[in-house]
């Protein structure tokens, strides 16, 4: 069983000959026991470390093994996206940063950023997962980025709270629902370019590439239509 653990810590830096010397800056530690794949920590620190300097990013300060883990030592952030909805009244404007890194992330959700297994289980959160995937195949991140993105103009998805006795049963309502987007209203008083998104990515076959040229130009256009400047000033 994996052991990840995230807490507020003194960060302690390595210097010559192995000693450390208190800094008193707070970080997180992400921990995983030694006898889990090391290859999975190694990968998120590689990703970290490629999208570096990005914001929203943080910094790794240190990582190695203490004892019997395998031991990350990061940049302790603020509040994630879903605290930051809640602060902005349960909706984000249209101007909203997303980096873009060339990377597929395959359990889109707000408070969580751990890497997905490859495998044809219905592994990403069930209220952002595609309709693919809830049938069985992980093709669809883009539709589940979509789902995010209404979710932060709207501040809600209409198959939240649905009640079941099951999982099974509850995840069978969100796809209903998820197919019946437009009866649901999914799409009610926001741009049409996010209709046009989803309509897009939910057509494509599960070896067809993702047009990325005109769902570019389709955020491009309605960026420009809307008179916003790059100042980097975001919700």
């Amino acid at each position: 069983m994996a052991i990840c653990i995230k807490e507020k810590y003194q960060l302690k830096r390595r210097l010559g000959g192995g000693s450390f010397s208190e800094t008193g800056q707070e970080v997180t530690l992400k921990l995983k026991h030694a006898d889990i794949d090391p290859s999975l920590l190694k990968n998120e620190i590689k990703i970290y470390e490629e999208l570096s300097g990005g914001s929203g990013i943080p910094q790794i300060y240190w990582h190695g093994y203490k004892c019997e883990f395998r031991v990350m030592a990061f940049q302790l952030l603020g509040p994630n996206l879903e605290n930051l909805l809640n602060y902005c009244g349960r909706k984000f404007s249209l101007k909203t940063h997303i980096h873009s890194k060339e990377y597929i992330h395959r359990d889109v959700k707000l408070e969580n950023m751990e890497p997905g297994e490859h495998n044809y289980s219905l592994i990403s959160t069930t209220r952002y997962a595609s309709i693919n995937t809830h049938l069985g195949s992980p093709h669809d991140d883009m539709e589940s980025l979509g789902y995010v993105l209404i979710y932060f103009l709207r501040g809600f998805l209409p198959w939240q709270g649905l009640k079941a006795k099951t999982q099974e049963h509850k995840e069978k309502l969100i796809l209903e629902r998820k197919q019946s987007a437009i009866d649901w209203r999914l799409y009610k008083d926001i741009p049409k370019e996010f209709k046009k998104y989803s309509e897009h990515v939910r057509s494509l076959q599960s070896d067809e590439k993702p047009n990325y040229v005109y769902l570019y130009r389709l955020f491009r256009n309605l960026f420009c239509y809307r008179s916003y400047e790059y100042d980097h000033i975001f919700d």
